[in-house]
């Protein structure tokens, strides 16, 4: 009996330890590709701030975000 339930826990361990591994990198490629897009978006925002005008650039310059 006891034979019989080691048989079953081991395929089950593994399972847990892919899953494990499967959930961790997705969590790190969602997090990387956040961080691009956060670095992208802040770009764009540099871009549009400076192609406003002095005014609105310095509005923006004064506000830390």
């Amino acid at each position: 009996m006891q034979t019989r339930f080691c048989r079953t826990q081991i395929p089950r361990t593994l399972e847990c330890v892919i899953l494990v591994f499967v959930i961790k990198t997705n969590i790190e490629n969602f997090t990387n590709n956040n961080k691009l897009l956060f670095c992208q978006l802040s770009k764009l925002l540099k871009s549009y701030v400076s192609s406003q005008g002095s005014t609105f650039s310095k509005y923006f310059q004064s506000r830390r975000f």
